[in-house]
């Protein structure tokens, strides 16, 4: 006899069917605490901030658009952000410096005379 409530496919199933709910009533509850807000704003003419949360209810949710440039200046599409990325952080951080020996020594000439110590010919 197969069984009926503990397959795989049912308990799957019920898994969905209750998660499902799970998110039915956080919206639920969600949307009551917003409404007992709205009625507190009102009801201590509070409008300014009434207005503006019952404004921002009426609004869907739109994600926000993240929008990168190659250096050419042309957007990338969204495969192409995170390579842009890693080409810049690369570029930062794989950066030679070039330090010629005429800038350290105007270096060690600021430290000599802000410790008071006078600079030699050797430095």
């Amino acid at each position: 006899m197969q069984q009926r409530n503990h397959t795989r496919k049912a308990v799957e199933e019920n898994r969905t069917a209750r998660s499902e709910e799970k998110g039915v009533h956080k919206q639920k509850i969600f949307t009551e605490r917003g409404l007992e807000q709205l009625e507190r704003l009102r009801s201590n003419n509070e409008s300014k901030s009434f207005y503006h949360k019952l404004n921002k209810s009426r609004k869907d949710f739109h994600p926000r658009t993240i929008l990168c440039q190659n250096k050419e200046g042309t957007l990338l599409s969204e495969d192409d952000i995170l390579s842009r990325w890693v080409e810049h952080f690369d570029e930062l951080l794989n950066k030679e410096i070039f330090v010629s020996i005429l800038s350290v020594r105007r270096v060690l000439y600021v430290v000599c005379f802000l410790l008071g110590i006078s600079p030699t010919s050797e430095v």
